[in-house]
């Protein structure tokens, strides 16, 4: 069976996106025949070779230019077009971007390709932070008060903006581009010139930028789950460690426990059991009622009265969030077997709904169609 690992793509999360295809690649059974599917803006690549420095210095003599069309990948010679593969499954690591926001899951689903991942509607709507907290507002689970800011109306009247979110929220305030992750974009204001240089920050990465009132003395938990035929499995809650008023990027992908590129995180989190049942709780709702796909990791704040509120939902984590469910006795291996075995399983269910409908009217001749 080949299983299609579909990776990179237009995103400030592009790196963190090869490192876990790469650990994909390294960990998936060997009963599986793996292809990596590299994306560099619009266009798809097969490498020529498994090292990670040909990512960091792009050069197009070390891919080999591929497309996909039905459940085939074609390599790209000048004007030549090969067959190379047929795809049974793909497992999407493309973190961000095109990858994240639904737009590849359509395109797959274009060519009704079964596919790890959400799908297009839960994809699009939870790599909108500003999105996210609505939905999670209507389905009655707590989010830390917000306000949300467009570019253009910033760009046109700064003072009116600011204005508009100091009246509804109290410094300090958390700063974040809506569509991003990885804690890219992110800054944490305690005053106007702050906040200020924050939205500045923040607009140079989407044009929508979403303002939380920053909690002290809080904790962070992540727990994470995934769908296998019926059942819905849900992770251990780990428990990052930060270095800073908010997780940077540096806390999450190198600042270094075991070894350099390893993060340093409590799993599982030394939290109360009554906590830990919220948090489990919560993210099955989640899950469940944002019909989720794959693996989603669901980020959480607990504040210091305990009270546990809702941050927001990754639908393709880093290294697809393997090490949440290592201490349920979980491996990397198996979970992508689960993965692979529920992606068929839906894919067949979906195969028995009825794609289309016989509705005669292509033979009629419409008065509102002027013939000539």
């Amino acid at each position: 069976m080949n299983i299609a690992v579909i990776y990179g793509g237009l995103s400030c999360e592009h790196d963190v996106s090869v490192i876990t295809a790469a650990q994909v690649m390294e960990n998936i059974d060997k009963k599986y025949n793996a292809i990596p599917v590299y994306i560099k803006e619009d266009k798809f690549y097969i490498p020529k070779e498994k090292s990670l420095a040909i990512y960091s210095d792009f050069n197009v003599k070390n891919f080999t230019e591929c497309i996909i069309k039905g459940n085939i990948i074609y390599t790209l010679k000048g004007k030549k077009i090969s067959f190379y593969k047929k795809i049974d499954v793909c497992l999407l690591a493309a973190h961000g971007g095109v990858g994240e926001d639904g737009s590849l899951q359509g395109y797959l689903e274009i060519n009704r390709l079964p596919y790890i991942s959400s799908d297009v509607a839960s994809s699009a709507v939870t790599m909108d932070k500003v999105l996210q907290k609505k939905l999670f507002l209507n389905m009655g689970l707590p989010v830390i008060d917000f306000v949300e800011a467009e570019k253009k109306a910033y760009e046109k009247n700064k003072n009116t903006v600011i204005k508009k979110i100091e009246k509804s929220l109290d410094y300090p305030i958390i700063v974040k581009p809506a569509k991003l992750g990885s804690s890219i974009g992110i800054t944490f204001s305690r005053d106007k010139s702050e906040l200020e240089k924050g939205l500045e920050l923040a607009f140079m990465y989407d044009e929508t930028v979403i303002l939380e009132k920053a909690l002290e003395n809080i904790t962070e938990c992540n727990c994470a789950a995934f769908a296998c035929r019926e059942n819905v499995f849900i992770s251990c809650i780990e428990k990052p460690v930060k270095v800073s008023e908010f997780l940077t990027f540096k806390d999450k992908y190198i600042q270094g426990s075991k070894s350099e590129n390893s993060p340093k995180r409590e799993c599982p989190a030394k939290i109360s059991v009554e906590i830990a049942k919220v948090i489990r709780r919560y993210t099955m709702d989640i899950y469940k009622g944002l019909k989720l796909g794959g693996i989603a990791r669901i980020d959480f704040i607990v504040d210091k009265d305990d009270n546990v509120f809702v941050n927001e939902v990754n639908s393709i984590p880093g290294s697809l969030a393997y090490y949440l469910f290592e201490p349920q006795g979980i491996t990397f291996k198996d979970l992508i077997n689960l993965l692979i075995d529920n992606c068929i399983y839906r894919s067949k269910e979906k195969e028995e709904l009825l794609h289309g409908y016989d509705s005669n009217i292509l033979n009629i001749n419409p008065k509102f169609i002027k013939e000539k």
